[in-house]
């Protein structure tokens, strides 16, 4: 039985196909309508987590990107709601996005809390069960303060800490997606070409990309193209730092 379960992840993750709609009036909608008189100064969104918790909110957000989570999974953004609130203050269209990492000996309970049943050496199906458990916990963080955003995007950073064996990661991810894809979320991955392949190697899950590492709001429409998509996807939006803040420009 612990064999097929682990059959069954690895060929959901070499045949995964998911299909969003990813029109940007759909990817940044949330339970709160946006005013038709509200003005905003650009076109210019943000994305805000638990760093910013003692910091003057932006201004004039066209959109909000905030985490939930307190850097590390199974973690949390103590400021979340009050952040949510900000966005919906300014008529912001709010998503949301989560950290993810690979660290079984500080959250071993969660490799073993489902959905599949692991044997003890079974790293495939345990790393299926960490992403999963950890797309879980970030819903269920935000659910709590009745958010429920349209978009959600998984943040693979290599300041995380993952397994050197690349096909778990890319396991990690894909508990992480199916989990979302269960829920019935529109769902994209934040990263840098570099960090995704030093991460997750060759795996293309095919979802929507926000790309960090822009050098400016001039040079940010450069990396909107398909060579940056390092999920084998279309590049969604592109990130760059101004005034200590994480500034985003829209590709689509």
């Amino acid at each position: 039985m612990v064999l097929q379960t682990s059959v069954r992840i690895i060929e959901k993750l070499v045949h995964s196909s998911i299909v969003l709609l990813l029109l940007t009036p759909i990817l940044f909608s949330s339970t709160t309508v946006a005013s038709s008189a509200y003005r905003v100064n650009s076109a210019i969104g943000y994305d805000i987590s638990y760093p910013q918790c003692d910091k003057e909110f932006p201004q004039y957000p066209a959109y909000a990107i905030i985490g939930v989570n307190g850097g590390r999974p199974f973690t949390d953004n103590k400021c979340f709601a009050l952040q949510a609130k900000w966005a919906n203050k300014k008529y912001a269209p709010l998503s949301v996005y989560q950290n993810l990492s690979y660290v079984t000996n500080r959250f071993a309970h969660y490799v073993t809390a489902g959905p599949n049943k692991c044997a003890r050496k079974d790293d495939t199906c345990q790393a299926y069960n960490f992403g999963y458990q950890a797309s879980k916990y970030a819903h269920n963080s935000a659910k709590k303060y009745k958010i429920e955003p349209r978009q959600w995007w998984l943040d693979i950073e290599t300041m995380n800490t993952w397994s050197e064996d690349k096909s778990l990661n890319s396991i990690v991810i894909q508990g992480a997606i199916d989990y979302h894809t269960e829920q019935g979320h529109n769902l994209g991955i934040y990263s840098t070409p570099y960090q995704w392949n030093e991460i997750a190697g060759d795996f293309k899950p095919g979802l929507p990309a926000w790309v960090a590492g822009a050098k400016s709001q001039s040079h940010s429409p450069t990396k909107c193209a398909d060579k940056h998509a390092f999920t084998g996807g279309k590049v969604h939006m592109v990130q760059y730092v101004k005034d200590d803040l994480d500034h985003n420009h829209l590709c689509v």
